[in-house]
């Protein structure tokens, strides 16, 4: 189990800290319920997500959010090809700045996927890193980045933001039934950085994990501790396949660290995608399918 966590740690781009281990759970949902009830605990935030977002994930947000006044709820847009993710964030942070109703609110917490689902779209994290702390210096607030990492468990994330962003409170996310378990279990967990107020708040995480009995359980820690190792190789893989396809795709795995392949989608194409011609006419009616979950 030590291995495990402190892999899951260095995975995210923090430092091994027995001190401080990742929580772990069930599923993916829990772990981000246990988040945001971590945060209300503490007075409460507002929450700053993509409108797209999991469905899972943002239909239980709305469920806090219909019964817990001091948890808010707010939208940022990431569809079509010319939307400029970094600047949509922006637009909505400065709109939260305004705000009247969230100066009673202690923090504001940014949602981010990397990379976004399904777009497929990687925020450049120095940007959001240095937006999300300006809004806290302009606002006054706690502030708190969680990055999603279920589709880059390996992408040393928490690293990244403390190199642009030395005392940004940051935690990674990840739902483990993907490249972490090879498929074999479900499982989430919630990992921090090493600055006091993530660590704060995973303190929470832990507390609400113990109160709602939605840890992972011995048979589910069993199966990660076993396959956990050569996640990066098969994130690597992933990441080539998706290079060899649409444009869009090619620039996700290229940002998230594979070497671009190039190839066309054809007839025995192992994995497909949607053109560009015809993702435009989806992004124009608001379509757009989800490709998996947070299990």
């Amino acid at each position: 189990m030590a291995a495990f966590e402190a892999h899951l740690q260095t995975m995210s781009g923090t430092d091994a800290d027995a001190t401080h281990p990742p929580v772990s759970f069930t599923a993916g949902l829990p772990a981000l319920c246990s988040v945001w009830t971590a945060m209300i605990a503490m007075g409460g935030a507002d929450v700053l997500m993509c409108s797209t977002a999991y469905g899972g994930s943002s239909q239980m947000t709305d469920l806090l959010v219909e019964r817990v006044p001091t948890l808010r709820k707010h939208t940022f847009d990431i569809q079509g090809v010319g939307t400029c993710l970094s600047t949509s964030i922006k637009d909505a942070l400065d709109r939260l700045a305004q705000d009247e109703g969230s100066k009673s609110i202690p923090a504001t917490l940014l949602a981010v996927e990397i990379p976004t689902n399904p777009d497929m779209k990687v925020p450049d994290m120095r940007e959001v890193a240095e937006m999300l702390a300006a809004h806290g210096t302009e606002t006054g607030k706690d502030v708190l980045l969680l990055v999603d990492t279920t589709f880059a468990p390996a992408s040393g994330v928490l690293g990244k933001l403390r190199e642009a962003c030395d005392g940004l409170p940051a935690v990674a996310f990840v739902s483990m039934s993907k490249s972490v378990s090879r498929g074999v279990t479900t499982a989430g967990a919630v990992v921090a950085n090493h600055t006091a107020y993530a660590r704060d708040v995973l303190k929470g995480v832990a507390a609400i994990a113990s109160a709602f009995d939605t840890g992972a359980r011995p048979d589910q820690v069993q199966r990660l501790a076993a396959n956990h190792v050569g996640v990066e190789e098969r994130c690597k893989k992933a990441y080539v396949e998706c290079s060899g396809l649409v444009p869009q795709r090619a620039r996700c795995g290229r940002a998230m660290g594979a070497r671009a392949v190039r190839a066309s989608p054809d007839a025995h194409s192992r994995l497909r995608a949607r053109s560009p011609k015809r993702a435009q006419v989806r992004a124009r009616s608001g379509g757009g399918r989800r490709a998996g979950g947070r299990s």
